[in-house]
């Protein structure tokens, strides 16, 4: 079985490095695997990157949708409220033309493309193989958002989007939501099959209009649980940053650290609550300047690691991992974390219920920055309370969340579309939940 992938890039941001270990993991099940990317970041013969046509009328063609393109977005984001992440077109400067060069294949499983890939090309290659489309946000069925908050534009038809400052029922985002029906219509539903990696985002997927006509299954990410694991001797690193290996550490984890919705400001303030400081510092890590600490705590910002090994010594060194995000979908900061035997505190939204339970970490309300206090509190308090989370977290993980499981359920999900006969009267036996044509 030959498998391309389709992705924005391939191991820079949570996105990419979730499609990155999909692509990895199949190798241990036998399938051939390769990335196509738009921007390569990894060394490997198996990530090839996406080179435009170099003819005059294709440059010309480039040049031409580029234009149009940035007239539209500045005219539709001049309003824009602060504080949002991008908001994509579903066009992009490449048109159709990924569709047409990307290397054939039994199965497409597209990732994080906006940007990368027109949704113009989805038809064709739908109809060169099945499509597995792997949400890792909410673009795929927006008008342009990667997350929709309390907005519901989606169920309907979207238009005087909340994140484009809009009242105009027709804006930009009724036009991408337009386009993008056009385009999923003209795929049969047997030919795309839609996978949310948390319970949370198959559920909006299901109600969304754009995806009503597919099926949608869940399947968790994995992770390397050899490579992210407890290191004892990590506590030794604080040594070089100025801090006591006694002191109880604090760890928050983003790709960009100043995106609102991860919610630092809202973790700055929880620290500000605390009933006891005494020896408690914040450790960040992610890329951009070292976000602003109001309170009064120590802290040191690590900036970007791109070591996994690294990455996982930052866990391992921590007492506990705190996750603020007012929304998200499986973030794979929580399964590194607790991987590496680190207890979870964070908002109760999104996927993040999935992983963290009453044995492996402490969830409360959203937005609740007292409730955020006094969990890290007890849990700062309670060194063998903390040790049992941390090894019931590790426990979940290498039961639910190994590389091979993932590879398993992808398998299963790309026989069930290239044999579906094989697969009647019963579900391909890929996730915890109920497939659903919504």
């Amino acid at each position: 079985m030959n498998v391309v992938h389709l992705s924005w890039t391939d191991i820079n941001g949570g996105a990419a490095r979730a499609a990155w270990r999909v692509h990895r993991s199949l190798d241990l099940v036998g399938v051939d695997s390769a990335m196509f990317v738009g921007s390569r970041e990894s060394h490997g013969q198996d990530v090839t990157q996406y080179r435009p046509t170099s003819g005059l009328a294709s440059r010309l063609r480039r040049k031409a949708r580029r234009v149009a393109l940035n007239r539209d977005r500045t005219k539709a984001l001049r309003f824009r409220p602060a504080g949002f992440e991008p908001y994509w077109d579903d066009r992009t400067a490449n048109g159709p033309e990924v569709g047409a060069v990307v290397s054939p294949a039994d199965i497409y499983h597209v990732h994080q493309i906006t940007g990368f890939v027109d949704s113009g090309a989805l038809p064709r290659l739908a109809a060169r193989a099945p499509i597995v489309w792997t949400l890792h946000e909410m673009t795929p069925f927006t008008g342009g958002c990667p997350y929709a908050y309390e907005c519901v534009g989606f169920t309907r038809q979207c238009g005087a989007c909340p994140q484009l400052g809009s009242s105009d029922e027709r804006d930009l985002s009724h036009a991408v939501w337009q386009r993008k029906l056009r385009t999923y219509s003209r795929i049969p539903p047997s030919r795309m099959h839609v996978v949310g990696a948390s319970e949370w985002i198959a559920s909006e997927a299901r109600r969304s209009t754009l995806f009503s006509r597919f099926p949608v299954s869940v399947i968790p990410y994995g992770l390397d649980a050899e490579v992210f694991r407890p290191m004892r001797d990590a506590r030794r690193l604080l040594d070089a940053f100025g801090v006591s290996p006694s002191a109880k550490i604090v760890l928050f984890v983003a790709d960009h650290t100043n995106i609102p919705r991860k919610g630092f400001d809202l973790l700055d303030s929880a620290l500000g609550r605390l009933v006891s400081t005494s020896d408690v510092a914040l450790v960040s890590l992610g890329r951009g300047e070292s976000p602003t600490l109001k309170s009064s705590l120590p802290h040191i910002h690590l900036g970007s690691l791109t070591e996994d090994r690294l990455i996982a010594a930052a866990y391992s060194m921590a007492d506990i991992f705190v996750i603020p995000s007012l929304q998200d979908n499986l973030p794979n900061t929580v399964l590194e974390a607790m991987a590496c035997g680190t207890p979870v505190v964070g908002f109760r939204v999104g996927g993040i219920p999935d992983m963290v339970r009453e044995e492996n970490g402490l969830l409360v309300p959203p937005g609740d920055t007292a409730s955020l206090a006094c969990a890290i509190d007890a849990l700062l308090a309670d060194g063998p309370r903390r040790e049992r989370m941390g090894m019931a977290g590790r426990s979940i993980v290498e039961r639910e969340y190994t590389l091979r499981l993932q590879a398993e359920r992808y398998l299963d999900l790309y026989r069930s579309l290239l044999c579906p006969g094989a697969h009647e009267g019963g579900k391909p036996g890929i996730t915890r939940s109920a497939e659903s044509h919504a």
